[in-house]
């Protein structure tokens, strides 16, 4: 059975210190800040997108590390692809239906109830096994580093 990891995960939205918390953060040694850890957005060309230490993202010795890192672990974080990682739930390839099946419907109850529905399909609780396995690759790839 693999080691359970402990860490803090900050989420932040735009505009709202964050980057600047995180960056922060990250000058501590038992610290390790990689910002927005969603995977980059669609719309990014891999082939001039720069890391924040300056590589390009797909030579960043950093992320390629972290790749290699979590195959060894055998659950290999998808880093350098865009639009989404797999330490995301994804139920459906629709965008707007994931939104619907995995996220908050603002509603407690209501939410509660929707996950008790979709909890119990077998594709969704392979799903969110296969989430919290590459979630935790990615925590343990980043500590040892």
């Amino acid at each position: 059975m693999p080691k359970a990891v402990r860490y803090v995960c900050l989420p932040g939205s735009r505009f709202t210190g964050s980057t600047l918390l995180g960056s922060l953060l990250n000058e501590h040694p038992d610290c390790a800040s990689i910002g927005a850890a969603t995977g980059l957005i669609r719309r990014t060309d891999l082939s001039t997108y720069r890391c924040s230490c300056g590589e390009l993202f797909r030579e960043c010795e950093f992320w390629n590390h972290i790749a290699a890192r979590t195959r060894a672990l055998g659950h290999p974080v998808n880093v350098f692809e865009t639009n989404f990682w797999n330490t995301h739930l994804r139920l459906s390839r629709n965008h707007l239906v994931n939104g619907v099946l995995a996220r908050s419907l603002g509603w407690e109850p209501l939410t509660r109830l929707r996950d008790g529905v979709v909890g119990r399909a077998p594709g969704a609780k392979a799903a969110i096994s296969r989430m919290a396995w590459n979630t935790w690759s990615l925590a343990s790839a980043v500590l040892e580093r």
